[in-house]
C-alpha cells in the first residue's frame, strides 16, 4: 500500500470512531482549540510585544554575540582599531526598547559605518 494512502486510511480511521459519539463526547472531540485574547491583535507600531526577564537575557546575550563575532573577524573594525581612528557607536545589546527589526536596522547601519573607504 502506498505510503500516502495508508497514512489517509489511518488519519479517517482516527477522526471516525467505531460507535456514534453522544452528548459531552461529541462536543468535546468537535471542541476546537480557543485562540488566547491576546493573539490575533496588533501592537501600535514600534511598540514592543511582552517579553519574559528570561526571554530578554537570551536576546541580549544573543545579540552580544553578534556584535563580539563582527569586532572579532570585520577587517573594518579591526583597522580602525589599528589606526586608532574614531569607530562608530556599537548598538547596545541590552536596549530592550529596540525591536528585532530596528536591532538588525542599527546593526546594518554599525556594519556599513565600519566599512573602510
Amino acid at each position: 500500500m502506498p505510503l500516502l494512502s495508508f497514512l489517509g486510511t489511518v488519519l479517517v480511521r482516527m477522526a471516525i470512531p467505531a460507535q456514534p459519539l453522544r452528548g459531552s463526547q461529541a462536543a468535546t472531540l468537535l471542541a476546537l482549540p480557543q485562540m488566547p485574547a491576546t493573539m490575533g491583535t496588533s501592537l501600535p507600531q514600534g511598540a514592543m510585544p511582552p517579553a519574559t526577564e528570561e526571554e530578554w537575557l537570551f536576546r541580549a546575550s544573543k545579540r552580544a554575540n553578534v556584535v563580539e563575532y563582527h569586532k572579532a573577524t570585520s577587517q573594518g573594525y579591526q583597522h580602525l582599531v589599528q589606526t586608532g581612528r574614531r569607530r562608530p557607536v556599537t548598538p547596545d545589546p541590552s536596549d530592550r526598547n529596540l525591536s528585532k527589526r530596528n536591532w538588525e536596522q542599527k546593526m546594518r547601519e554599525w556594519k556599513e559605518a565600519l566599512t573602510p573607504s
